[in-house]
């Protein structure tokens, strides 16, 4: 018991000291990615769930991989440092390891959204709107957006009329 005592303060140290915050350049934020509100106007027919689905697919950039609420590939491109070789242990290992950070300056709302306006409107969902904004908590940022879908247009059929002259 008191073994797992010891264990469990130790992990709970560890887990507290592999903060990214220290190593993040001053006044910069890490992206921890985005939150999609549809609404649906008229007879939309796609649920708000696929819609929310078909969204993120143009959502960019893509943000860090997290475990237990930190940035565990980002740690280890800290962690590891910057290489002075192009070869060598060190430059494989933050490679394979790490990741280097998305941080909150690198992404801009408004043009995504403007972009997901724009692939809303290539499927035909046409006077469709997308919003974006930025929310800080902590060291980290977090995009949202609010999409206003209303009915997809499509073609029921397509007629082709031949020429009955000859070339």
């Amino acid at each position: 018991m008191r073994v797992l005592i010891i264990y469990s303060i130790f992990f709970l140290l560890f887990v507290s000291s592999c903060k990214v915050a220290k190593y993040l350049p001053p006044g910069e934020k890490l992206y921890k990615g985005s939150t999609i509100k549809v609404k649906k106007e008229g007879d939309v027919k796609n649920s708000a769930r696929s819609l929310k689905k078909l969204l993120g697919q143009a959502v960019r950039p893509k943000p860090n991989k997290f475990i237990l609420g930190q940035p565990y590939k980002v740690w280890w491109w800290y962690v590891i440092g910057e290489p002075k070789k192009q070869k060598g242990i060190k430059k494989w290992l933050r490679d394979k390891l790490g990741e280097p950070p998305v941080l909150g300056s690198r992404v801009n709302a408004v043009t995504t959204a403007e972009n997901m306006t724009a692939f809303l409107e290539n499927l035909g969902y046409f006077h469709s709107t997308v919003a974006g904004d930025m929310v800080n908590k902590n060291y980290f940022t977090k995009a949202v957006y609010e999409a206003k879908v209303f009915q997809q247009y499509t073609i029921k059929n397509i007629t082709w009329v031949s020429e009955s002259s000859t070339l």
